[in-house]
């Protein structure tokens, strides 16, 4: 039996952590970003503007967020941009999570849930 003083609860864990999320599509990159600590949730449509294109603005995005000094996990779906984005995004200090999309199973209602 574990002692109360060891107890781990969730807010303790993600307190210092922010976790990005990127559906990188055609011309845009939507990108929901969630600051587990702040309990904030902002979503961005990340587009070719001012003279960026919308790579630059999702690893600009990811740089101030590291700025804060929080863990910063990015995930995203190796689709037709492949690797590229996560060796850019490691090398900016990020922890980068890539989604094999097409092995998860979609669960459309109860009656399809497994227990």
């Amino acid at each position: 039996m574990q002692r109360k003083g060891n107890t781990i609860n969730r807010d303790s864990q993600v307190v210092n952590q922010i976790s990005v999320g990127i559906d990188m599509g055609g011309s845009l990159w939507a990108t929901a970003v969630q600051d587990w600590g702040a309990g904030k949730m902002s979503y961005y449509g990340l587009k070719d503007k001012d003279n960026q294109s919308k790579e630059e603005r999702a690893f600009e995005l990811v740089s101030k967020l590291l700025q804060s000094g929080k863990r910063v996990d990015v995930f995203y779906e190796a689709g037709r941009y492949g690797y590229w984005p996560a060796r850019k995004l490691i090398a900016l200090g990020a922890t980068v999570h890539i989604l094999p999309i097409n092995k998860l199973k979609v669960a459309v209602g109860p009656e399809s849930w497994t227990t």
